[in-house]
C-alpha cells in the first residue's frame, strides 16, 4: 500500500467516524427534546 492510498483510507475512516458521532449526537438531542416536552 503506497502513501497516497493509506492517506485516502485514513481520511475516509475519519469521515465515517465523524459522521457516526454526529448521527449519535443528533439522536441523543432528539431523545432529550422528547423527554423535555413530556415533562411539560
Amino acid at each position: 500500500m503506497n502513501f497516497e492510498v493509506s492517506m485516502f483510507v485514513a481520511r475516509v475512516m475519519i469521515f465515517l467516524s465523524c459522521r457516526q458521532l454526529n448521527l449519535q449526537a443528533s439522536y441523543h438531542r432528539q431523545n432529550l427534546g422528547v423527554k423535555y416536552t413530556r415533562q411539560k
